[in-house]
């Protein structure tokens, strides 16, 4: 798929899936099957493997393949696959690379290299030479929580002029830098909105499309709000992020300590459903009983009227 042609599918909501595991902390491609049966019925159209909520740093590179794989298998026709190749490894980077394009995915999705601090000029070699290599387009996540790189908005510039950069998916929560990404760059390539805690905000300043670790669990419910916001409904779009926000506070304190409880949150939400990831792996946790009985309480309240999660009676 060439870049022009993935800028135009790359709006709605976009689930980031999460890696099932089994109790031995191996991959449990059934549990892949599950999740990805569960978001296509939901009618999500773009998938992303490998990605922060799919514990991509826990996984080896031969793992990465295999989920990329195992996507591609169950997914067929049904939707366009990217898949995370981040690494601060440029040759890794370039492996995954070639093994997406050999296997037949549409994107990859990168992240700044992470562990040492790097400044604009040595993100933009980084980029370059990656670019120049690509044959797949790319998906520039801006992700400073775990990169600790807020990408400056003219290194972004430079980025778009590269042959294969295709999008940028924003998941910093500030408001100003965002509004300003969508007055210098929505009318160019598209920009995925992936700050949750504002997320409404950042839909109706004009997003494309969405990612963040709820549509992976509440598909229906992160479409409605996505299809609120597009058509500028707004006193409907903030209705539906009262509930993205009722499930965003169970974990805000640990995440806004630095713990990635998005990933034992999402699982837990999808085990709750039915569908059997299992649990992340070392050396991240099981949520705790008493969290997963907050979070069955209000997926309960918020899911029950929407017909693809409505699973909660019998628990």
């Amino acid at each position: 798929m060439n870049r022009d042609d993935l800028r135009k599918r790359l709006n709605g909501p976009i689930a980031s899936l999460v890696t099932p595991f089994d109790q031995e902390g191996r991959l449990c491609p059934e549990g892949l099957l599950q999740e990805i049966n569960f978001l296509l019925a939901a009618g999500i159209k773009v998938l992303a493997c490998n990605g922060s909520i799919g514990e991509f740093s826990s996984l080896t590179t031969s793992e990465r393949k295999q989920v990329l794989e195992l996507t591609l298998k169950y997914a067929g026709d049904d939707a366009l696959i990217v898949t995370g190749c981040a690494s601060s490894d440029l040759a890794t980077v370039l492996e995954l690379s070639d093994h997406a394009a050999a296997q037949g995915a549409h994107a990859i999705m990168l992240t700044a290299p992470y562990y040492f601090k790097s400044t604009s000029q040595e993100l933009y070699e980084f980029f370059r030479v990656i670019d120049t290599k690509l044959t797949l387009p790319w998906i520039i996540y801006n992700n400073p929580t775990t990169t600790r790189a807020d990408i400056p908005l003219d290194l972004i510039v430079q980025f778009s002029k590269m042959e294969h950069f295709a999008a940028l998916k924003e998941s910093s929560a500030d408001m100003v830098r965002y509004y300003e990404e969508q007055e210098r760059f929505g009318s160019i390539f598209p920009i995925i909105a992936a700050a949750e805690p504002v997320i409404v905000f950042q839909l109706l300043a004009g997003a494309a499309g969405l990612m963040t670790a709820t549509v992976d669990f509440a598909p229906t419910l992160m479409r409605d709000l996505w299809t609120a916001a597009s058509e500028k409904k707004t006193e409907q779009a903030f209705a539906l992020f009262s509930g993205v926000f009722q499930i965003r506070k169970l974990m805000s304190e640990a995440v806004g300590r630095g713990f990635p409880a998005f990933v034992q949150y999402t699982k837990a939400a999808l085990e709750i459903q039915g569908i059997p990831v299992g649990p992340p792996r070392a050396p991240l946790s099981v949520l705790p009983s008493a969290e997963k009985a907050r979070l069955v309480q209000v997926l309960a309240q918020v899911l029950k009227a929407r017909p693809v999660e409505t699973t909660f009676d019998d628990i």
